[in-house]
C-alpha cells in the first residue's frame, strides 16, 4: 500500500522511542477536577481539557462565543509539549442563558509549517453538551462541528523529517473529541510510523480511561489498530460497552466481531483478542480490585 503524501519539516523529530516515553507524561495525567467557583455561581459551564501527546505547542488563535463568556475572563492560553492544558467557559453575569463558542488553535510544526485544530464546545440552555475538533483555522467552524457525540478518531497527513540522530522520522497527528457530562476531553497525539513497513514500531499499545470513555491505540505487524469504548466501575464487576475497533486497511479483513479476554485492574488492562491483538495500558484513575475482563468488540476498517 502506497503511503499518503508527506510534509517535509526543518524541525527536530523525536524518534519513536523518546516519542513513547514522553507520551506518557500525558497518559498518566488526570483530567482537571471540576471548578468548584463555577459550579456553585453559574447555571451553565463547560469545561475543556486539551490532552497534547504531541512535541508542539498549541497556541490559541481565534475565539468565538456565541453565548456565555471564558472563566475566568482571560481567553485559553499556549498548551506546552506533553502537557494537559485547561480552560473553562460559562453564562454571563446576570445572563443565565448559555455557554456555547468554539477556540482555535495553531500547532506550530516549524517555522513555515503548521495544522489548525478547532475545538467547538457547548453547554446549551436547551439540549446536550457538545463538543468536536476539526482541522480548520475557524473558532466558529469548531462551534458548528459541535455534536453530542464528539469527533472520532481522525488522522492528518503524514509528515517527515530527520531526529537527533540525522535518521529519517515520520508521524502523522490523531485527534479526536469526548464530551461527558461539563467536561470536553481533546486528545491531539503523535504517532510515529516505521519507515521499514516490514519493522513494526511495536506489538503493544497504550490505553487510557478517563471519564467513562476508554481509548487505546496499538500497533502490531504495522498494522494500526484503535479502540474507542465506554465503560462502567458502578456497579460492580468492571464492564465495557459498545466497545468499537478500526485498523488501517493494509490487505486485512477483520470486519466482524472479535472475542477478546482480559483483566483490568486496579491500575492496569491487558486485553487478548482472538486475532492476535493484545493491548495493555495503565489506567488513569486506579480502580478497587481486579476484575475478568471478556465479550466481543465490533472491528470495522478505518
Amino acid at each position: 500500500m502506497a503511503a499518503p503524501p508527506s510534509t517535509s519539516l526543518s524541525s527536530v523529530i523525536l524518534n519513536a522511542a523518546d516519542l513513547s516515553r514522553k507520551k506518557r507524561q500525558v497518559s498518566q495525567t488526570s483530567n482537571p477536577p471540576r471548578p468548584a467557583a463555577i459550579e456553585h455561581e453559574k447555571h451553565h459551564w463547560i469545561q475543556i481539557a486539551i490532552r497534547n501527546a504531541t512535541q508542539f505547542t498549541l497556541r490559541p488563535t481565534d475565539t468565538y462565543l456565541d453565548t456565555g463568556k471564558y472563566w475566568p475572563a482571560a481567553p485559553p492560553v499556549d498548551v506546552q509539549p506533553f502537557s494537559v492544558g485547561t480552560f473553562a467557559a460559562c453564562n454571563r453575569d446576570w445572563d443565565p442563558r448559555a455557554a456555547t463558542g468554539g477556540t482555535a488553535f495553531s500547532m506550530e510544526l516549524d517555522s513555515s509549517n503548521q495544522l489548525p485544530f478547532s475545538i467547538g464546545w457547548t453547554d446549551p440552555l436547551v439540549g446536550a453538551f457538545k463538543a468536536a475538533v476539526i482541522i480548520s483555522h475557524s473558532a466558529k467552524d469548531g462551534y458548528d462541528a459541535a455534536n453530542e457525540d464528539g469527533t472520532p478518531l481522525q488522522m492528518s497527513d503524514w509528515y517527515q523529517g530527520v531526529d537527533s540522530a540525522r535518521e529519517k522520522a515520520q508521524f502523522r497527528i490523531e485527534y479526536m473529541a469526548t464530551i461527558t457530562d461539563y467536561l470536553a476531553v481533546v486528545r491531539i497525539e503523535q504517532v510515529a510510523i516505521s519507515s521499514d513497513p516490514h519493522r513494526p514500531n511495536t506489538s503493544r499499545g497504550d490505553i487510557e480511561f478517563s471519564n467513562g470513555i476508554m481509548i487505546g491505540k496499538f500497533d502490531v505487524e504495522d498494522y494500526l489498530y484503535s479502540c474507542v469504548a465506554t465503560y462502567a466501575l458502578q456497579p460492580p464487576p468492571f464492564t465495557v460497552e459498545a466497545a468499537s475497533m478500526t485498523y488501517t486497511d493494509r490487505n486485512q479483513d477483520l470486519i466482524g466481531e472479535i472475542p477478546y479476554t482480559g483483566k483490568v485492574g486496579p491500575a492496569a488492562l491487558v486485553m487478548n483478542f482472538n486475532n492476535g491483538v493484545t493491548i495493555t495500558g495503565q489506567l488513569v484513575d486506579r480502580i478497587i480490585g481486579a476484575h475478568d475482563l471478556s465479550g466481543a468488540g465490533s472491528w470495522t476498517k478505518n
